[in-house]
């Protein structure tokens, strides 16, 4: 059984490294990469060095936030964050099944 990893809290972070990584254009590919793929802590502390894990997962969150969307549903506001390829597949679902509804449909 894998043992859950607790998300690091960044509230104590120690800011001096993140200057240096945001100014290393192939980690910060890296980290991109990393953010597109929409890792989870438990993976990314694996792929960057011990020393930098936190550091580059407040990277990630800071990326994220960006693009951080509210919905209300029912009361609630959620959260999410609509990544460029799942943007793209909506797309794509939407732009495809129109004519195969109408199709089905309407024949």
């Amino acid at each position: 059984m894998k043992k859950i990893v607790r998300v690091p809290d960044l509230n104590n972070l120690d800011q001096s490294v993140i200057p240096t990584i945001l100014s290393d254009q192939e980690r910060m590919s890296k980290i991109m990469e990393m953010n597109k793929r929409y890792l989870h802590w438990d993976e990314v502390r694996y792929r960057v060095e011990e020393n930098e894990a936190i550091s580059v997962w407040a990277i990630m969150k800071i990326l994220r936030n960006n693009g951080l969307k509210t919905i209300h549903v029912c009361g609630l506001d959620l959260k999410c964050s609509l990544l460029p390829d799942f943007q793209e597949w909506l797309h794509h679902i939407d732009r495809d099944s129109v004519g195969y509804f109408n199709k089905v449909y309407y024949t």
